[in-house]
């Protein structure tokens, strides 16, 4: 359940990586071809957040310190 009470779905295409956070065994991050890292709970289930954008297609999902960095593929307006 998000926090407006809302249910969220799960991934909507493949998911290429998943990380655990360090600081709490509950969150798995996991992100794919949907565009979206979902925030996920084991405690609640699912995912109870999400970041639009990152269009991950491997290992580029990592946490140091209070920081997520995310990898993200482009075919148009990349860096």
């Amino acid at each position: 359940m998000h926090s407006n009470g809302h249910k969220m779905h799960g991934h909507s295409n493949r998911v290429f990586c998943c990380k655990f956070d360090p600081k709490d065994d509950n969150i798995i991050y996991s992100g794919g071809w949907d565009d979206i890292i979902m925030i996920n709970d084991l405690r609640e289930g699912g995912p109870v957040n999400k970041i639009l954008g990152p269009h991950i297609c491997g290992e580029s999902i990592d946490l140091q310190g209070n920081l997520l960095l995310a990898g993200s593929q482009r075919y148009k307006n990349s860096l």
